[in-house]
């Protein structure tokens, strides 16, 4: 296929992202803010505001990454329904990242399939225009994917430290990166064909480059007294995985406990002596949550490990198109009366009506999962060959999956999502070539399969 015409395809697949998403955030901004804002937009436009009126960041609830571009948004005099329309062109832009990640693992064919998959994936759809982290966050999460994979086809060194480079720059903009330079460097250390010198030396590098990204805006919070940390929401997880963990061990359920920590916290800071700032407030949360952790380990463990994160997000969809409300506290639903009661419960009594129309956008998920899964399988059966393809996997998907635990937000899902598609790929494309084999009477085995680097 001649350069002109592979220019034209993969043209022509952002402008369909890009005319989705576009879509989407003009839906999603034609009557009010109320469809792009959610309870912790107001945690980045706060500071953002502050950034833009008087030059500080009056905050350490919140990375800087999301606050930073929306006061430059705000700057330009632009408002939130310009950076809800940017963050819809970024995620348009991702598409682009996937279909390059396809296109090492399986050429052209397989980066047009998997940036299909990942442009009307309904999930990113409905959060791009959203004025929250996951979308910006999404694009660092596809790069340093693609990164990963141009070090992992070629060698290449540069490709190993611009993964560690934007993981660290997606660290500042959602903390669940805080950690990802741990199974990089144990992806690096698996590599066959590397002296284990240079691997040393690279893991190293690595690490105190992903570490002097991210120094300096864990001082400034340690500065402001709370702490040598990215964030200070983090201690939110006792109120909300701590609430799950013990609505399951009370019996009382979710919404309960999670008021019921809430109240008590508030009572508790009262003593300003006992908690005179925010890092002390934020140290007491994380150790009651760890301690609950602890006297529940495996409730713990069994709610992390959660299918239903996995769940397409059409609630965000059908709320950028003004069909949905949000805040019904279905998640309350879903996790004590399961699946079928939640979607009773937020789509109402015209359900099925509302799941048969968005149908295929449903698919086009349950494909990615499925393909993603059957490739999963076939490479676990051939684990000799195929582990560092299981590895892969561990790091860009489970790794995501895994760290929400049990609140499970559809839109948590997002940064796994590249490999995913990209998998899904590769699945669809091994099918599509035993059909034509079968169809030929030949095997298959005697086209063996080639990594493609450009």
């Amino acid at each position: 296929m001649n350069r002109k015409k592979l220019y034209g395809i993969y043209g022509g697949l952002f402008l369909l992202a890009l005319l989705l998403r576009m879509t989407m955030a003009i839906f999603a901004n034609c009557e009010s803010e109320v469809r792009t804002v959610r309870p912790d937009t107001a945690g980045y436009l706060t500071p953002a505001r502050s950034l833009v009126e008087d030059g500080s960041y009056n905050s350490t609830r919140r990375p800087p990454g999301l606050p930073v571009l929306a006061a430059a948004v705000f700057k330009c005099g632009g408002g939130i329904r310009v950076l809800s329309f940017i963050l819809a062109g970024v995620s348009a832009l991702t598409v682009l990242a996937v279909a390059r990640a396809g296109f090492l693992y399986k050429g052209h064919a397989g980066g047009v399939i998997a940036g299909t998959l990942y442009a009307l994936n309904p999930t990113v759809l409905g959060n791009a225009p959203l004025l929250l982290t996951d979308t910006l966050a999404g694009v660092f999460a596809a790069l340093q994917y693609m990164f990963f994979l141009e070090f992992y086809r070629s060698k290449q060194w540069w490709g190993f430290f611009a993964c560690a480079g934007v993981a660290a720059l997606g660290t500042l903009i959602r903390p669940v990166n805080m950690l990802f330079i741990l199974p990089l460097i144990f992806l690096l250390l698996c590599m066959r064909g590397i002296s284990w010198k240079k691997k040393i030396t690279a893991a190293v590098t690595g690490f105190l480059l992903f570490a002097s990204i991210i120094f300096p805006w864990m001082l400034r919070n340690a500065m402001c007294g709370a702490g040598f940390c990215v964030d200070t929401n983090t201690g939110a997880m006792y109120h909300q995985n701590g609430a799950m963990l013990l609505g399951e061990v009370s019996g009382r359920g979710y919404e309960f406990e999670k008021q019921r920590i809430i109240w008590e916290q508030e009572e508790l800071f009262r003593d300003t002596a006992r908690f005179p700032d925010e890092k002390s407030r934020e140290e007491y949360r994380i150790s009651a949550y760890k301690k609950l952790v602890k006297e529940h380990f495996f409730i713990w463990l069994k709610q992390q490990m959660n299918y239903q994160i996995l769940f397409p997000d059409i609630p965000s969809f059908l709320e950028c198109l003004g069909v949905t409300s949000s805040d019904r506290g279905t998640m309350a639903v879903l996790k004590e009366q399961g699946v079928m009661a939640a979607v009773k419960h937020y789509f109402g009594k015209n359900w099925f009506l509302v799941i048969v129309t968005v149908l295929p956008l449903i698919l086009v998920a349950a494909v990615s999962y499925a393909g993603a899964l059957g490739k999963l399988v076939l490479d676990i059966k051939d684990i000799k060959n195929k582990y560092m393809e299981i590895f892969v996997f561990g790091a860009f998907v489970y790794y995501y999956l895994f760290l929400p635990g049990a609140i499970t937000a559809p839109r948590y899902q997002i940064p796994a999502l590249p490999c995913l598609c990209v998998m899904a790929a590769q699945m669809l494309l091994a099918m599509l070539k035993y059909f034509r084999n079968r169809g030929t009477g030949r095997t298959g085995d005697d086209e063996p399969e080639k990594a493609v680097v450009s």
